[in-house]
């Protein structure tokens, strides 16, 4: 996945855990640890970014960055995550398979009842995109 911020603030996420942040001039690789893949990323600003991904023990994660390091939320659910976007800090939504919606509010990640437990919303999202520039539920 890639998000940009600016057009010297892009960055981009893939396999291993890795991380890779454009400055304008040139691509800086990293990694998150513990992350197998990464499969999405939404950016809000340098301070604000959200990641979604498999790691070694659950299918999913989500990870934060708050502009000088990066922390896990593992939402208790081997339901895979594929998709985040954010409007605001109060609004991220990641999604994945059987239907998995969740929200975060500014505090914590809540399921939400996407009346679509057969679902791949991970499909959904690669073919027709997910974004919430306008979604406030």
């Amino acid at each position: 996945g890639v998000s940009s911020i600016s057009s010297n603030n892009v960055w981009a996420v893939g396999d291993s855990g890795h991380v890779l942040h454009y400055d304008g001039n040139s691509w800086i690789d990293s990694t998150i640890a513990g992350f197998l893949h990464i499969y999405s990323i939404t950016t809000l600003n340098a301070n604000n970014i959200w990641v979604v991904g498999q790691d070694s023990v659950t299918l999913n994660n989500i990870a934060y960055y708050n502009g000088s390091g990066w922390s896990f939320t593992n939402i208790g659910s081997n339901t895979r995550l594929d998709g985040v976007s954010s409007f605001d800090v109060n609004n991220v939504w990641a999604v994945g398979d059987s239907g998995k919606i969740l929200k975060y509010n500014g505090a914590a990640w809540a399921s939400q009842n996407s009346n679509a437990s057969g679902e791949n919303l991970s499909k959904k999202r690669a073919t027709t995109g997910l974004s919430c520039r306008s979604c406030r539920l």
